[in-house]
């Protein structure tokens, strides 16, 4: 469950988590773990799941290369 939704896992790594709502939708969701914080996406209607999983890994190797 997320922000009220339920969610399929779809992958999970040590510190990666990707997940498709259960809803007519199909919002891809995308967690990462960094150091001192998580970076979470929430893909919108339509939203393609790879394109979400690339810019929230982009987003935490930027935070985890300058020290979060």
């Amino acid at each position: 469950m997320f922000n009220g939704e339920k969610y399929v896992l779809i992958k999970t790594d040590d510190s990666t988590l990707q997940a498709k709502s259960k809803t007519e939708n199909k919002n891809p969701l995308c967690v990462e773990k960094c150091a001192t914080c998580m970076v979470i996406m929430l893909g919108g209607a339509g939203a393609n799941g790879g394109s979400v999983s690339v810019a929230v890994n982009k987003m935490a190797e930027y935070l985890k290369s300058n020290g979060y």
